[in-house]
Parts: C-alpha cells; sequence; structure tokens
C-alpha cells in the first residue's frame, strides 16, 4: 500500500505562467512597434490579452520538446486590425521563464525535508502535468534533485487529479490484477427470456 510521506507545492506556480511569460514578451515586442503610432497595449484589452495567451500556449508547446530552437507567433488583428508577428528564440523563451524555473526548488527541498529522506532513498520519479513537458523543466529538476525522471504525462481534468495520483503512484506489482480468461472457441450463452407477461 503506497504511504504519503509529504505534501509540498507552489499554488501560484504553473504552466498558465509560462503562458503569461511569452504573453507579456509578445505584448512588447507588440508596443515597440505600435506605440508611437497610438495603438493602445493588447494587455489592456480583454480579447486581445486573451489572443495572447492563446498563441503563448501554442508557443510554449512548439517549444518543449528538444532541438527545437524557435517558435514563430502569429495573431492576425491583434488590436485595432494591427497584427503581430515575432519568432520567439528558445534560449529567450528560457530566460524569460527563468524566475519560474527557480521557484521548483523549494517545494522539492521542503517536501524531502518533511518526509525525513535524502536523494539516495529515491529510485525514481514521476511528474504530471502540462508544465512539465517543458525541456527546461526538466533539466532543472534533474539538477535539483540529481533524480532519474519517469516522465508520466497525464492530462489532468478537475475531479479526478487525485485519482489519477494514486492510481500512478500505487505499484502494480502491490494490486496484481488477475487475466480474464479468454478462449477463442467460445460460445456466448445467450440471455434468457423473460417470462411472457399474461
Amino acid at each position: 500500500m503506497a504511504q504519503n510521506l509529504s505534501t509540498q507545492w507552489d499554488r501560484t506556480l504553473g504552466g498558465r505562467d509560462f503562458d503569461g511569460a511569452i504573453a507579456a514578451w509578445a505584448a512588447g515586442q507588440f508596443n515597440s512597434k505600435y506605440a508611437s503610432k497610438g495603438v493602445s497595449d493588447p494587455m489592456l484589452n480583454d480579447k486581445a490579452r486573451y489572443k495572447l495567451h492563446s498563441a503563448a500556449e501554442k508557443a510554449k508547446k512548439t517549444l518543449s520538446p528538444s532541438g527545437v530552437k524557435e517558435a514563430r507567433i502569429n495573431i492576425e488583428c491583434l488590436v485595432e486590425d494591427f497584427d503581430f508577428s515575432g519568432i520567439l528564440k528558445v534560449d529567450e523563451f528560457e530566460a524569460l521563464i527563468a524566475p519560474l524555473l527557480d521557484r521548483l526548488e523549494a517545494p522539492i527541498a521542503r517536501a524531502l525535508a518533511e518526509a525525513n529522506i535524502g536523494n539516495s532513498d529515491i529510485e525514481s520519479v514521476q511528474i504530471v502535468g502540462g508544465g512539465s513537458r517543458v525541456a527546461s523543466v526538466k533539466r532543472r529538476l534533474a539538477k535539483v534533485s540529481f533524480f532519474y525522471f519517469f516522465f508520466t504525462f497525464v492530462k489532468v481534468f478537475r475531479g479526478y487529479a487525485i485519482a489519477i495520483a494514486c492510481k500512478l503512484l500505487t505499484p502494480s506489482t502491490l494490486h496484481p490484477t488477475p487475466p480474464i480468461p479468454r478462449s477463442s472457441t467460445s460460445t456466448p450463452t445467450p440471455p434468457t427470456p423473460a417470462a411472457e407477461q399474461p
């Protein structure tokens, strides 16, 4: 049976913060080009801000796999019929999210301290969530913890987060499921007809 030794987190840190960093960068690029023409800041407009964050999320996903060098961001009619087009390099992206990556260490350190264990006591780690796909997140976690990571990517929906986490953290050898016998020659038994009503 699995035992929970510690639960730690950073409540205000997640994949959306990476999106926000990219969106702020794109808004800055847009303002530097059009502010002199009197075009308003897209971050002050709800519709434009939504477009920025949607495009930022796509750029983050593009830059997440190792080996990808850049992501192109194109947004039509961002503000007042003015378009935005830009290229975000992976090194620029990692510089943008560096303050966020720095916050990954504290919850890990607190969890190890609360559980009273060290790195040598851990064989592997499973991480869950879209933000864990970002290559720099993987590198930072490995650098901080020196763990061997078994990456499990699960899209977690509202009510299923705890159930999925428990399933992932429970070794299958503790609760083996017996195989269901199957036969290619067996014939299904027809259902018994219901008694006829008078």
